[in-house]
């Protein structure tokens, strides 16, 4: 079959997204000693969210089934999502919770990188919200987004869910 004419696949994903804070440190990381670093680098990350990006860049239409905090890291999600051609129907806001983050701290001579994790972000709360609650309405918003507006079902889906 022709490249031309085949259809995009579809894809859903549920998943997480979190804000990737990265800082190299020109000296080793020592406990307890003060150190400076810089610059501060901020991108776009998460499991989730990586695996959106990676098949809406493959030219397959993506549907994100997650969440974000009423924050600037929020904000920011949104809009990288969105600007790589994302369905974000299902990406939601949750309003008193924080964006997840990742605080990764890089020492720039050996490239030993350590990693600081917020795990108490948005995308856990809606999680843990959404399937301790309504089974069927966890159930039918999968489905939904897994169907899409034309009714038509995608090709593949992705999912990590929370264990803790």
């Amino acid at each position: 079959m022709n490249s031309m004419n085949r259809a995009q696949p579809k894809v859903v994903v549920v998943g997480a997204y979190n804000a990737d804070l990265r800082v190299s440190c020109e000296t080793p990381l020592v406990p307890g000693k003060s150190i400076t670093g810089g610059p501060l680098q901020i991108f776009g990350g998460g499991r989730g969210a990586n695996c959106a990006v990676a098949a809406a860049r493959a030219e397959c239409t993506v549907s994100f089934i997650g969440a974000c905090g009423r924050d600037g890291f929020g904000e920011m999600a949104k809009g990288q999502l969105t600007g790589e051609r994302i369905n974000l129907d299902y990406f939601v806001e949750v309003p008193h919770a924080n964006t997840g983050t990742t605080l990764n701290l890089v020492e720039a001579n050996t490239g030993k990188d350590f990693l600081v994790q917020y795990f108490r972000d948005s995308y856990s709360n809606y999680m843990r919200i959404w399937m301790d609650g309504n089974r069927q309405g966890s159930i039918g918003t999968v489905g939904a987004a897994r169907t899409g507006a034309q009714g038509e079902e995608s090709d593949l889906g992705s999912r990590r869910l929370p264990t803790g």
